[in-house]
């Protein structure tokens, strides 16, 4: 299930909930740039996790939480919206 999350927002999927905490963007000495955002994941079956997904320079890959695969299909500039895919994973 694809989800657009903006700055603080949360949601529930799959039993899976999400919050974009903050964002940002980082210019490198290579002149380089990219957004980031710091996302919050939440399940039942797992501990809170928070990880910073980024795109562009320092481009996120796939993320794996517990049950979940998350891609990352978009951060919007400083982290203010971000485009995820959830899957929920068979046991």
């Amino acid at each position: 299930m694809e989800i657009t999350l903006a700055h603080n927002e949360s949601k529930t999927v799959l039993g899976l909930t999400i919050t974009n905490i903050s964002g940002g963007h980082d210019i490198f000495e290579s002149g380089e740039d990219t957004s980031f955002s710091m996302v919050e994941f939440r399940a039942d079956e797992v501990e809170t996790k928070t990880v910073r997904i980024a795109q562009g320079g320092m481009a996120s890959g796939d993320i794996y939480f517990g049950s979940y695969h998350i891609i990352v299909l978009d951060v919007g500039r400083d982290g203010d919206v971000i485009k995820l895919l959830i899957t929920k994973l068979d046991k």
